[in-house]
């Protein structure tokens, strides 16, 4: 009997062990990493599991195309770069020793130009110039960034146009004009055509039967929607009358609306049972801090005689189109991306360690801590646009171009993507200048670049009764400043003033 009991606890043990065994080896994985063509200098690969989110990293050396890592866990998040060839690519591993496969789409990072210097958390660009103010502020409150003048840098003046006590609520670009979405003291709702730095026409919405509206630009016409989704305007023009445009109710009709996106012929309504006591905005779904997120909500897509529904056991998200055919839902700090294929929505993957979405024309931007990226369409892998170790102040959208705010030497500055055939490092190149001791201020708009050294001493001599700066100090200033320049990389085609 004492025998049989011993081999039974050796039976159990072993069982026990087994498992154990079992456990382990379902979480062990191989990732194969391949590059389509070796690179000039080596990529290093950051590996983020997303459960724990530890990371580690991985080179490949320059002329080869391919890393193996042995790793334990389930779902991991690679960050790739080679000089300024990024991307980032999304592996779910399968365990049990197996290999997953991964092919990194490395892609030259577009240029980026400057439009303006410590603007406010939201703008608009009417006729080349910037106008930033506080999201929800007054006309009177409005920033006027004026652009530099050959040597005259650039300054900011307010804005001096009628109607100075509306509130901007929303901005659109129609038929190449500028629209505000404007709202009185009294609630009282407008649409105005913004041009030249005034209010040149203005036109009173009525017949609204709802609190709060916001703006919604397509390529003919203007959307006005109630935040709750329960009244939706079109508009061809600011002046003329609205069409009433009717969309798909919720399933669940004690859902409410809460957002509605646009792109090419087709619209998404997202309704959600976070709103039926109090609305919450897109600060509460991108903190990463809302506690149980469990809970109802549904996104439709639909136009084009079509209707998709997608529920979701998730209660505040932030959704939008991230291409024509990729849904992007966010919340607290992860992104889930969804295809649309065969009149229906299947989960294509996720990313984590995300801070913000913007969607445009040109399809969803992601914002990491110190990336801003873009969703391919195709493979739904990301690709990196703008980075700055110095991270972000903002993300500045409106449908048609995306403008984003950005940290350099403890000031702000908004930033936009241009077409280029190769990136030119203006952002590292400012970046290191900014850093110069002899440097006392400077500012960037576009290929301009103006610079304020630092005094030299004050030097007094009676007999010429000359009083102002050490002339030689000032010109061996001026001497490290030009070295600063040169040494910083400022690209070739960008105009300095040195004052």
């Amino acid at each position: 009997m004492i025998h049989l009991l011993i081999r039974l606890r050796f039976v159990i043990l072993g069982l026990i062990l087994a498992g154990i065994g079992l456990l382990i080896t379902s979480r062990i994985s191989f990732i194969s990493l391949e590059l389509p063509s070796p690179q000039e200098i080596e990529t290093t690969v950051s590996l983020t599991d997303k459960g724990s989110l530890k990371n580690s990293q991985i080179t490949i050396p320059s002329g080869s195309t391919t890393a193996r890592r042995l790793v334990f866990g389930n779902n991991y998040q690679l960050r790739l770069r080679s000089g300024d060839r990024a991307s980032i690519e999304a592996v779910d591993t399968r365990g049990f020793f197996r290999t997953s496969s991964v092919t990194a789409d490395l892609r030259q990072k577009p240029s980026v130009e400057f439009i303006a210097n410590n603007p406010g958390p939201c703008s608009f660009t009417e006729s080349g110039v910037v106008y930033s103010y506080t999201c929800g502020g007054s006309l009177d409150t409005m920033s006027v960034h004026i652009p530099p003048d050959g040597q005259q840098p650039g300054y900011v003046s307010g804005y001096t146009g009628s109607n100075p006590s509306l509130a901007i609520i929303d901005t659109a670009t129609l038929n190449g004009k500028t629209i505000l979405h404007l709202e009185s003291t009294d609630g009282a709702k407008y649409l105005a055509e913004f041009d030249s730095g005034n209010v040149a026409e203005i036109a009173v919405i009525n017949n609204l039967s709802q609190p709060e509206y916001r703006l919604l630009e397509r390529s003919n016409d203007i959307v006005l929607y109630s935040s709750n989704l329960r009244q939706v305007l079109v508009f061809n023009d600011i002046g003329s009358t609205p069409n009433l445009l009717a969309i798909p109710e919720p399933s669940n009709k004690t859902l409410v609306g809460h957002e509605l996106r646009h792109l090419n012929d087709r619209l998404l309504a997202v309704y959600s049972d976070a709103f039926k006591d109090q609305a919450i905005g897109d600060s509460d779904v991108n903190s990463g801090e809302l506690g149980d997120n469990r809970g109802e909500s549904e996104l439709i897509v639909f136009g084009g005689g079509e209707e998709i529904r997608l529920p979701l056991d998730q209660t505040r998200v932030d959704v939008g189109f991230c291409s024509g055919s990729l849904i992007c839902v966010h919340t607290g700090g992860q992104l889930d991306v969804y295809r649309l294929s065969n009149n229906s929505i299947q989960k294509a993957t996720d990313y984590t360690g995300v801070e913000d979405m913007a969607y445009t024309a040109s399809g969803g931007y992601i914002l990491f801590a110190q990336q801003i990226a873009l969703l391919d369409e195709d493979s739904a892998s990301v690709h990196e646009v703008i980075s700055n170790s110095a991270g972000f102040c903002g993300i500045h959208q409106n449908d048609s171009v995306l403008s984003v705010c950005t940290t350099v030497r403890g000031r702000k500055h908004l930033v936009r993507l241009v077409e280029s055939s190769s990136y030119d490092r203006i952002i590292e190149a400012y970046q290191t200048l900014s850093i110069s001791p002899d440097i006392d201020s400077l500012s960037i708009h576009k290929n301009t670049i103006h610079i304020s050294p630092i005094r030299a001493k004050t030097v007094q001599d009676p007999g010429s009764r000359f009083s102002g700066q050490d002339p030689v100090e000032r010109a061996e200033i001026r001497s490290r400043v030009e070295a600063a320049i040169q040494n910083a990389g400022i690209p070739s085609d960008y105009e300095v003033y040195i004052l």
